[in-house]
């Protein structure tokens, strides 16, 4: 083994990587991202991209920056990448402002859509209102609502279990 070698760095062949975020294998739940800087093949149903997030207000801003690392990866359209932007940011902004515990960021490809997730440790449910006017908080899930193609919540419940609460997206065709 060459002094080169010796010194590469280990992981996770390159041909698996994308940006700074980690792509699984198809089918492949709970693989968490890998942070790195080379090429990835071309997605395909299947995949699932994750980051770990801590429960902080610099979060939304990285998990923008996952969306976008993640939309170019799937060539989303500037339209949806817009949108799902914005519906992921106000899903982590209420994970950190109403949550518990670190923030879990999940996109899984479906073929047709992209589901993002969001999981943090509280288990109580979001429940979507309408806020008054002049209020400064209130509208998240209304923005989810209005720009996803779906979304919902999983595993709230009383036992501290948790929550995942989640958006799909239409992906345009490959």
């Amino acid at each position: 083994m060459t002094d080169a070698e010796r010194s590469a760095p280990r992981g996770p062949p390159p041909d698996r990587f994308r940006g700074d975020a980690y792509v699984s294998e198809p089918r492949r739940e709970g693989t968490s991202v890998r942070l790195r800087n080379e090429s990835c093949p071309p997605m395909i149903p299947g995949r699932i991209f994750q980051i770990s997030l801590e429960s902080s207000p610099s979060s939304v801003r990285e998990a923008r920056r996952f969306f976008v690392r993640v939309a170019d990866e799937i060539g989303l359209s500037p339209e949806h990448r817009e949108l799902g932007a914005l519906a992921l940011s106000e899903l982590v902004t209420n994970a950190v402002v109403h949550g518990s515990g670190p923030v879990e960021v999940t996109a899984k490809d479906q073929g047709e859509a992209m589901r993002w997730e969001v999981a943090d440790a509280s288990p109580v449910a979001p429940r979507q209102r309408t806020a008054m006017p002049d209020a400064s908080s209130g509208r998240g899930l209304a923005i989810v609502a209005a720009v996803a193609g779906a979304w919902g919540c999983d595993n709230a419940d009383t036992s501290g279990g948790g929550k995942t609460v989640w958006f799909s997206l239409p992906v345009d065709p490959r």
